[in-house]
Order: C-alpha cells, then sequence, then structure tokens
C-alpha cells in the first residue's frame, strides 16, 4: 500500500478539510506559539527554580501536542540523489519534512554539489514509518524532520535522535563583577581577547531605530551572506525591528577608537536574562574579523550584561553537532549548551543498512551527546566512546 499522497491525488475526506482549514491553523498555531512564547520566557529564567521544573516542560508540552494537530498532521516527503560532501561518494538521502529547510539540508550534506531532487508528496505523521520502510532499500540515510511527541525509533540499522539545534548560554552570579568576568574570558580566548583590548575597540549601545537598520543591512547580512551563502537564513526584519522599537532591545556597537562602528549586537532584556540575538560585522569582512571585532561582541555583551545586573546571557543558536564552528567558538568563550523550550521538532537521523557515505558522515558530524539519544552497533561505536571520554 502506498501511504504517500501525491501533489495531484485526492486525499482523503478528513485531510481535505485539514488543508482547507489550513489559513485558520496557521492563525491558532501563530497566536498560541505567542502565548507559550511569552510564558517559556518568564518560566525559563535562572531565579525561576519552581517555574523551571514543573511551568517549562508543562508548557513546552502544550506546544508540541497543539504544533502536531495544526501544522504537523502531515509532513512532505523527498528523495534527495547526489554525492556525499563528506565522501565524495554517490548518496541517496530521504527527508521527510519542511520544504523550507531542504536547501540547508542539501548544503549539508551534498555541499555545492549537483543533486537531483524528487518531491514525493506528504504523508501522514503517523505514516511516515511505514513510507520509511518502502524506501529502505533505496536510501542510504533517512532524515525525519518530526514533533517532539514522537516516540517510535527504527527497529533495524543505526539512528540518532537530536535537537537540531542548542542556545548557549552563560550564568552569572549575584554579586559576580566584571573584572572576575573579564579574567574568566581572558583566561578562555586569550589571543582573542588581546586582539580586542590591543585594537581599543569601545562599545556604544543604541535604541535608535536608524542604528538597527544600519546594523541589519551593513552587518547582519553580509555576515551571514558570507558565512553561509544561497542557504543563509535572515530572519524577519521587522520581528528584529519591533524588538527594537517597542520591546526595549537596543544594538550593543563596537566601535573603533575613531568611532566607526564595525560590529553589533542585538540585544533583548527579558528578565534576569540578556538574549543576545543576532551580531553582524561590518560588510561581513573578514579583516575586521580577523583584528577582533566580531569576537569584541562577545566580550562587550558579557560585560553589559553583568553591568546591568542580569543573571544569564543568552547568545543564541548553534546546531546541536560536537563539530560545528560556531558552537565550537562560543563554547570556547566559556558558553554552555542547553536545549531550547521553544523547539517543538526534533531530528532522527536513521541508516536503515550500512552505507559507507552516509557512516562518513554521521561519524565526521556527532551531535552533542548530552542531547541525543542513539541506537545501533555503528551510533555506538560513534557516541559512547565519546560518553566515556566525557
Amino acid at each position: 500500500m502506498n501511504y504517500v499522497i501525491e501533489k495531484n491525488q485526492k486525499p482523503p475526506f478528513f485531510l481535505r478539510g485539514y488543508r482547507v482549514l489550513k489559513p485558520a491553523r496557521y492563525w491558532l498555531d501563530k497566536s498560541l506559539t505567542t502565548l507559550t512564547d511569552n510564558w517559556l520566557a518568564k518560566a525559563s529564567r535562572p531565579s525561576e527554580k519552581l517555574m523551571n521544573r514543573f511551568a517549562v516542560p508543562m508548557t513546552t508540552g502544550f506546544r508540541q501536542q497543539y504544533h502536531l494537530l495544526l501544522a504537523n498532521l502531515e509532513t512532505e516527503v523527498f528523495l534527495i540523489h547526489g554525492n556525499e560532501v563528506q565522501s565524495g561518494k554517490p548518496f541517496t538521502l530521504m527527508y521527510f519534512g519542511d520544504k523550507g529547510n531542504l536547501r540547508l539540508l542539501i548544503y549539508t550534506f551534498f555541499g555545492e554539489g549537483e543533486t537531483t531532487e524528487e518531491a514525493l508528496g506528504r504523508c501522514l505523521f503517523s505514516k511516515i514509518e511505514k513510507v520509511a520502510d518502502q524506501y529502505l532499500e533505496k536510501s542510504d540515510l533517512i532524515v525525519i524532520e518530526r514533533n517532539r511527541n514522537a516516540h517510535w525509533v527504527p527497529k533495524t540499522g543505526d539512528w540518532v535522535r537530536t535537537p537540531y539545534r542548542v542556545r548557549l548560554v552563560m550564568d552569572f552570579e549575584a554579586d559576580v563583577d566584571v573584572d572576575a568576568i573579564d579574567s574568566k574570558l581572558k583566561a578562555n580566548m586569550f589571543y582573542n581577547y588581546q586582539k580586542v583590548r590591543r585594537m581599543r575597540f569601545y562599545p556604544y549601545y543604541s535604541n535608535d531605530p536608524e542604528d538597527f537598520d544600519y546594523f541589519y543591512t551593513r552587518m547582519f547580512v553580509p555576515l551571514l551572506q558570507n558565512r553561509y551563502g544561497h542557504v543563509a537564513s535572515y530572519g524577519s526584519k521587522v520581528f528584529y525591528a519591533d524588538i527594537v522599537k517597542r520591546k526595549g532591545g537596543g544594538i550593543l556597537f563596537t566601535c573603533l577608537p575613531d568611532g566607526k562602528k564595525v560590529a553589533g549586537n542585538l540585544m533583548y532584556p527579558q528578565g534576569d536574562v540578556l538574549y543576545a540575538l543576532i551580531n553582524g560585522l561590518l560588510g561581513g569582512e573578514k579583516s575586521l574579523m580577523n583584528q577582533g571585532a566580531l569576537a569584541s561582541t562577545y566580550i562587550f555583551a558579557v560585560e553589559y550584561a553583568v553591568k546591568q545586573h542580569f543573571r544569564r546571557i543568552d547568545v543564541g543558536e548553534t546546531l546541536s553537532m560536537q563539530n560545528d564552528g560556531v558552537f565550537k567558538h562560543k563554547k570556547q568563550w566559556g558558553f554552555f549548551p542547553i536545549e531550547s523550550p521553544w523547539h517543538v521538532n526534533e531530528w532522527l537521523f536513521w541508516m536503515p543498512k550500512v552505507s559507507e557515505p552516509a557512516l562518513d558522515w554521521l561519524s565526521a558530524n556527532p551531535f552533542l551527546i548530552e542531547f541525543a539519544k542513539w541506537g545501533g552497533s555503528h551510533m555506538k561505536m560513534i557516541y559512547e566512546p565519546t560518553l566515556d571520554e566525557a
């Protein structure tokens, strides 16, 4: 039986109704997400220990449930063929998930190489396992973006499930001072710290909308373009601008001694947590990065958080991968990973049969062991020695 509903195929009656109601579902999902975003922002503060223990799990569970019903009840299905980026060998990837993530997924596994993509259609969330079973022999690796309410794991082969992204944070004691924090940053990243001080950069805070526009268009976008190329995702400029205009946020700039702004961070205070949401570098220039301009955004953000008596600074998300460059860089500064309460989906990577290119990729890109679960003899070889070392 074919569980994939092709584009020109008439879906079952209840699915027709589900699709007709898409605008209403989208509105309700967005409204509930805005509401629970605010709950989680309050409940996940370090000072709210009781809320952390009870309110956060209850709210995340509620988010997962309504998102499953309103947005995740069916999913798109793709087959992608090309040469795997790690080994250069022919590779077939099966993907269940949001089409919006497809370009990044292709870049992750195939790099800039040529690929052929087949959009197979859609399938019900509850039928993902059955559809995957029909393509076991054709697929080197099956990647499933799924609601975290899903509990099944593959009965054959090797698999690893993980949050795709984690947040990096640093906590402060109530009586900590800037000198103590500076000493910690210097010890963690001596070379970068010295570069920043040698260049005599200094911080400048602004909540002027024109300064935000300068930061977004001249710093944030160019940095992402240089880092991720055509798969860069910029988020909503309107959303970020609203943080500055109406929600008490601002830009913490890095300036040269002559006053020129060369880097910056969008800061968003929420109770005793300061979120450094996005950063940028003027023109995305590598020469400024080499001078320490981007490194200075971490130093100045941490110093600002301490001076303003925040108990935590959150410097945003990274991929949940041990070898991800952004994760490693932030961790070296002293930030540590936490699972994001805002994400309702997770990722399952399933190698149904031994595939050399799939195994090469999974071995070269291990996920963070504190958040991952795994099964199969090959995954045990990848993760359990690392777990023993930790």
